[in-house]
């Protein structure tokens, strides 16, 4: 069983120790993205994450790190735009997708996968536990917009806190795993 409100709370501390780089590094590639309509969401998803990762290993994450998901186009661009589909699929549609592919992100950060690769390791984690997945996709997707709806510009405070709890789980879920080691 997914340990969520684990996930949560240990990613809300992660994001209060460097609140500065992950606001300032996701409003800059947020406001990227939209200027591009949405193509760049794996871009900057995979900034957040990566940022994330950076700072469980102990190092402090800097605010251009939110960028590193250009130096992997080829990958974050199409993963972003899977996503990006089942956002605007149907509301199940969003909830599914996102916990299917929420692991994919960290899994080419950490382990170099192709998109495809990433994408097959991650289904194959989260359908083991689909409800659960789904259930801590939709409660960090409402943590990030509740800034939005009730803030407005809070949604810049909020955001990371869509981000840091999914590698939380990753790190929980996926990374010691040794079947998806062989993948990598």
């Amino acid at each position: 069983m997914l340990r969520i409100t684990k996930y949560i709370r240990e990613g809300a501390q992660l994001y209060a120790k460097y609140p500065f780089e992950f606001v300032i590094g996701g409003l800059l590639v947020g406001l990227l993205n939209l200027l591009f309509f949405g193509v760049l969401t794996g871009v900057h998803f995979y900034g957040m994450m990566y940022m994330t990762l950076k700072a469980t290993r102990g190092e402090r994450p800097e605010v251009f790190d939110a960028f590193k998901g250009f130096e992997k186009a080829r990958e974050t661009i199409p993963l972003g735009l899977a996503v990006f589909a089942g956002l605007f699929g149907c509301i199940v549609g969003v909830f599914l997708t996102g916990a299917l592919f929420m692991y994919a992100f960290p899994l080419v950060a950490e382990r170099n996968l192709g998109a495809r690769e990433a994408l097959r390791a991650s289904v194959e984690v989260a359908r083991r536990d689909l409800l659960g997945h789904v259930l801590l996709f939709f409660l960090v997707t409402f943590l990030g917009l509740l800034g939005s709806v009730l803030f407005g510009f809070g949604l810049f405070l909020t955001l990371p806190l869509t981000f840091t709890p999914l590698v939380m789980a990753y790190l929980d879920r996926v990374a010691q795993e040794q079947s998806l080691a062989q993948a990598a």
